[in-house]
């Protein structure tokens, strides 16, 4: 619970550095996404490992602002945990990098969602801005990294990337990796 919180409390500040209202364009959304785990190395152990995604944009139901987060789901967890098993993504290592790629994933699994279904969040969505603390899970949705030792979670990573882009194309519009740093630079993919 505390990675979680760690990360749902990183992705919230990063949400109030957003535009607001009148600002943000009424088909772009951002995604602000965070991950935390209490010791950073990698590991194959049961320790917490947590992530975060905030959700901002204009709707056809008005501003909109949400927040969802979990827990970063590896082998020994879903063994430990059978009901957490279906959020498995590939993640066999855990650890803050982990839990970084892992809130990445599921926001860019989100995009489909938003747009789809009898009655879409977001019907008219074409801009996504997906952002990030990490230069390492940046690169690995650019192709830039290779992602050395996260295997099966960096695959899925690419695909979540390539499918959520192709998506937004079709539509008309683009999907970018932003990367905020600690000192509020950023950089732009």
């Amino acid at each position: 619970r505390t990675a979680v919180a760690a990360a749902a409390t990183a992705a919230t500040a990063w949400y109030r550095t957003l535009p607001r209202g009148g600002d943000m364009a009424d088909e772009s959304i951002w995604l602000s996404t965070a991950g935390a785990c209490p010791v950073s190395k990698r590991s194959t152990s049961l320790r917490p490992a947590g992530w975060a995604v905030t959700i901002a944009g204009t709707s056809a139901h008005g501003d909109h602002r949400d927040d969802v987060f979990g827990p970063v789901v590896t082998p020994p967890v879903a063994r430990e945990r059978p009901g957490l098993a279906a959020l498995y993504l590939g993640a066999d290592l855990n650890g803050e990098e982990a839990a970084r790629i892992v809130a990445v994933v599921e926001a860019l699994l989100w995009i489909p969602a938003a747009v789809g279904g009898e009655s879409p969040l977001f019907p008219h969505l074409r801009n996504v801005e997906l952002q990030t603390p990490s230069n390492y899970v940046a690169g690995i949705l650019t192709g830039t990294y290779v992602g050395d030792g996260y295997g099966a979670l960096t695959e899925t990573a690419r695909a979540a990337w390539d499918a959520a882009r192709a998506l937004l194309q079709q539509r008309g519009g683009n999907l970018t990796v932003t990367i905020l740093a600690a000192d509020d630079t950023t950089m732009a993919y």
